[in-house]
């Protein structure tokens, strides 16, 4: 490992968005307690990054895939200043790479062949940049799941999947949550999902309120509610619903496009009216005295 001389033991380039793969990625970051140092990806971000590697010379920089065609110099000059280099692959980048104009996909392959390591977010994502970039070894890459947040057992916990956008419903859960907490300290929100309410969401959110960004593993994340909410306006027929469903886990939902179809399975659920916190939070409460009464 090259001796480091700044206060940084390694570097973070980061995508500037709030979304799934930053979280995946800062999510990452957070298992390493070395000291770090997250910079956003810009053009004025990469000199900066130039000038740590010629300065500070950190242990390893680590590059959040999708972005690496503008970061393919730094990457470059990193290794030639023997600075490791790693990158993560977050799901949707394989899905868009086919698209890309062949420079892109020329910088992207570089890149890839100059990573020390690659961390992916599942297996199939994995398997596909082997596939698409035979020149990579399967030793040189690993799988590092999103783990769910540890829930003490004691928790109840009200779960929402699904994006981030008002049409979804998201406000009104974050005010029902935010009541009831008041009342019930153990009561609890989980947010799974991405979208452009995820910062406006987040701000009006009490500390009760866990927001989990986007996950491909929903059925890990599934297991650890007490209910199931789906507060949406307008809806065909949520996935969600049929793994709610499988893993036997109640839910409340509004009753609008074909959730009426197949609610009648789930173990237990209840209707909420479009649009109102009262009723939601009534709902999440009698589902909660329902869990929580003595036996």
């Amino acid at each position: 490992m090259v001796k480091v001389k700044g206060m940084y033991h390694e570097i973070f380039c980061i995508e500037k968005s709030p979304g799934g793969a930053t979280n995946y990625f800062r999510w990452l970051m957070d298992k390493n307690h070395l000291p770090k140092k997250v910079v956003k990806e810009s053009r004025i971000a990469l000199i900066r990054v130039v000038l740590e590697i010629i300065f500070n010379r950190p242990a390893k920089i680590t590059f959040n895939m999708p972005y690496a065609t503008i970061w393919f110099f730094v990457i470059w000059a990193a290794r030639m200043m023997g600075v490791r280099c790693d990158g993560v692959v977050p799901g949707y980048f394989i899905s868009k790479y086919p698209f890309l104009v062949p420079i892109k996909k020329a910088m992207y392959s570089m890149s890839l062949r100059r990573f020390s390591h690659i961390t992916c977010c599942c297996e199939d994502t994995r398997n596909e940049i082997l596939s698409k970039f035979p020149q990579l070894k399967k030793e040189d890459t690993d799988v590092v799941y999103y783990e769910p947040p540890a829930i003490p057992e004691r928790i109840f916990v009200a779960g929402f999947v699904g994006r981030i956008v008002q049409d979804k419903g998201i406000m009104e859960f974050v005010r029902a949550i935010n009541e009831l907490s008041r009342t019930y300290p153990d009561l609890y929100g989980m947010v799974i999902g991405d979208g452009d309410m995820l910062e406006e969401a987040k701000k009006a959110a009490c500390g009760n309120i866990e927001f989990c960004g986007w996950v491909k593993q929903t059925h890990v994340f599934l297991r650890q509610f007490d209910v199931l909410v789906s507060p949406s306006y307008h809806e065909g027929l949520p996935l969600i619903l049929f793994d709610a469903i499988q893993l036997k886990i109640p839910v409340i939902m509004t009753d609008v496009g074909g959730i009426r179809e197949k609610i009648q399975d789930a173990v237990s659920y209840r209707y909420i009216n479009v649009g109102d916190v009262e009723d939601l939070s009534k709902a999440i409460e009698a589902q909660y005295l329902t869990v929580k009464k003595p036996a």
